[in-house]
């Protein structure tokens, strides 16, 4: 009671937030500003608490306060319970905003009214990633690999879900396109009956490495046409390495028992790789 004047929707709030006293002592300041505030934003905030079911939390309470308006929404409010959980969400929305043209404010919206309080919202920032139509550093790479019509950089997430439904062994692909972990790029021979190629390049800190070659089905076997993507892609820059590299448990063991010191787990045996080949083309 302030004044004579409870705010709607505080005593119960303060209710829903059970018997144990907050664990700082201004947060019950910060929730009375909040509810006695004339803020749009902070009364969309007071709206949404007042939609969750059941008991809440401080740490959504916080977590409400450091959301844009696009993101304050009852689906959010369920699954994020941090302050520091919402800075990460509110940065990977920004993020997809970016690399993510159809990303606007009312479909973002529009795709949280849609999507189940139950359903975890992991996978609606999933679902938002497989829509990108640009990603970073893919211009760059895109330059560097053109020339060939047979051999096209997978640069927008239409076109690595369509690859994930020919390479059924792959997941993820967009997101890991979006993260700049992994780019790939595909061989498609005109000679008929030949296989389609995918090559999984990993970014490091020396540039791209070819990772390794699938085939549709993750079929084994030579293909002659993994030479022809291979030999692209070196002379466009990447790198490609020396040897199959041995499992780091493998390397550590191998060279514990050889003398070879020191040899820790943090070795980084791509690099290593890097190295040979570099020579190897020097």
């Amino acid at each position: 009671m302030l004044g004579g004047f409870t705010p709607p929707g505080l005593a119960g709030t303060l209710a829903r937030l059970g018997l144990d006293p907050l664990p700082a002592s201004d947060a019950y300041a910060d929730i009375i500003r909040l509810f006695r505030s004339d803020d749009p934003v902070d009364r969309a905030r007071a709206r949404v608490l007042g939609q969750l079911a059941g008991p809440i939390t401080i740490g959504q309470i916080q977590a409400l306060t450091v959301l844009d308006s696009v993101l304050i929404h009852r689906v959010v409010a369920q699954h994020v319970r941090s302050r520091e959980s919402a800075e990460t969400l509110a940065c990977a929305v920004a993020y997809l905003r970016r690399y993510c043209s159809s990303a606007t404010d009312q479909a973002l919206r529009a795709s949280l009214d849609a999507w189940p309080v139950d359903r975890d919202i992991k996978l609606w920032v999933r679902r938002w990633a497989g829509r990108f139509d640009s990603a970073p550093a893919l211009d760059g790479l895109a330059r560097m690999i053109g020339g060939r019509s047979d051999i096209k950089l997978l640069a927008t997430g239409a076109d690595l879900a369509a690859a994930e439904g020919r390479y059924r062994h792959l997941r993820n692909m967009s997101t890991e396109v979006l993260a700049g972990r992994h780019a790939y790029v595909e061989y498609r021979p005109s000679t008929s009956g030949a296989d389609r190629l995918l090559g999984v390049l990993r970014w490091t800190t020396r540039g791209y490495v070819l990772d390794r070659i699938d085939r549709p089905g993750h079929r084994l076997g030579p293909d002659a046409g993994m030479a022809v993507l291979r030999n692209h892609l070196r002379a466009a820059g990447v790198i490609i390495r020396g040897r199959t590299p041995v499992k780091p448990k493998v390397r550590v063991a191998m060279a514990a028992w050889l003398g070879v010191y020191p040899w820790g787990r943090h070795d980084d045996v791509v690099e290593e790789d890097i190295l040979d080949d570099v020579a190897e083309r020097a």
